[in-house]
Formats: C-alpha cells, structure tokens, sequence
C-alpha cells in the first residue's frame, strides 16, 4: 500500500470561505490554502504546485484521502497522523 496524505478543510468565518490542509500519513503537515469554497479546495490542494510537494515528500508515490469534516474522530488513520503531528508540535514548545 502506498502511503497516504489526508487533505481537509475548516471552514472560515466568512463567506463560504475554507482553509485548507494536507498531512501526510507520517505526521508532517505538507501544506496549506485558502479557498474560497469546498470545491475549490480540492482543487487547490491538488495544483501543480502542492503535488510536487507531495512527490518529495513521498517519492515512490501516495495516495491522496480527503477526510469530511464529520470523519476527523471516526478515521483512525488520520488520527493517528494528527497524533505524530501533535507529538512532534510538543517537542518545540
């Protein structure tokens, strides 16, 4: 199985507006966007610019999951890439 890296939005308090972000399954938050909607974001975090980014990061290849807003609890794959980040966050405090 290739590794994979969850991308998920909050939404913003205006407009429809949403921040984007992207974690890879080892816990390194990749990168981010703000669109100005869901469906943007989407593309957005899967431009040109933010693959490349992926790609080193994983450079044998990836998968990309999007996590709905209601799944952050319920993916355990994704809590546990949460949790290394978190972890890691600690270290620097």
């Amino acid at each position: 199985m290739k590794p994979k890296i969850f991308i998920w939005s909050v939404p913003l308090f205006f407009n429809d507006d949403v921040q984007g972000y992207a974690l890879s399954e080892d816990g390194v938050l990749l990168v981010s966007h703000h669109s100005s909607n869901e469906a943007w974001n989407k593309i957005d975090m899967t431009n040109e610019i933010k693959v490349k980014i992926y790609e080193k990061h994983y450079p044998n290849g990836y998968e990309i999951e999007f996590v709905k807003e209601g799944d952050y609890n319920v993916r355990k794959d994704f809590a546990k890439a949460v949790d290394i980040l978190t972890e890691e966050a600690y270290i620097y405090l």
